[in-house]
């Protein structure tokens, strides 16, 4: 059940699912997860947890990077089962929080027809958010963790950087097609102008490990993978 969670760094885990991977965070006995995955995802963040001699009563905090619903679709079990003050920007809130009805994570409306008969099984229950992952947002574990936001993917996306562990993760702010780190899916990206200047800005912090949600971690030469994008851009 739990075959395909990864370590990314001691106390850094991600277990992944037919969506997008959920980034668990571990330091002694508190656990904060970065996203919830599709509808069944808790069932293996549980597995995963247990492995560990942890459980989801033990998250404290569930960190969502942006609203689409391999994201959030398993935000409301989550946070069920855990209790765990779910926090989310303020520009991605009112999705998260069912406010204004569910949007389309498409860009294209061709792709928004084509996946209409699976709508029903993607979309998520409205859940409360307790707090705002605004910039500068920060969370005492692994040595500090730093919201950056990334907006373009979504208006409220945003990255986890982790400097004492020299660590960013991504989300899907970025893609690492065989090796080679690039822009966001235009697919799936709201304002590619927006995507580029955060990929600006997150070129300019220092870490040394990549993490993304739909690719394995980049460990080796990361930042000036990185910094070549961004030149490119300019």
């Amino acid at each position: 059940m739990v075959r395909r969670a990864r370590e990314v760094l001691p106390g850094v885990y991600q277990v992944a699912t037919l969506g997008s991977a959920v980034t668990i965070l571990c330091e002694g006995d508190q656990v904060v997860l970065v996203d919830a995955g599709l509808r069944s995802t808790p069932r293996r963040v549980a597995a995963f947890l247990e492995m560990q001699g942890l459980s989801l009563s033990q998250v404290t905090h569930i960190l969502v990077s942006h609203w689409h619903p391999d994201h959030i679709a398993g935000l409301a079990a989550a946070r069920e089962a855990s209790g765990a003050l779910v926090a989310v920007h303020p520009l991605d809130t009112p999705a998260v929080c069912g406010a204004n009805g569910y949007p389309s994570p498409f860009s294209h409306r061709l792709l928004e027809g084509i996946t209409a008969p699976l709508s029903g099984l993607l979309r998520p229950r409205p859940v409360p958010v307790d707090l705002a992952l605004e910039e500068g947002f920060r969370l005492d574990i692994l040595g500090g963790l730093e919201v950056i936001h990334t907006p373009g993917h979504t208006p409220g996306s945003v990255c986890f950087y982790f400097p004492a562990l020299g660590l960013l993760h991504v989300s899907d702010s970025l893609q690492c097609w065989g090796g080679r780190v690039g822009p966001p899916s235009p697919f799936f990206t709201q304002d590619m102008a927006q995507a580029r200047a955060s990929i600006r800005r997150m070129a300019a912090l220092h870490f040394d490990v990549l993490s993304f949600s739909h690719f394995p971690p980049v460990r080796s030469g990361a930042r000036e993978a990185l910094q070549a994008l961004a030149d490119r851009l300019n």
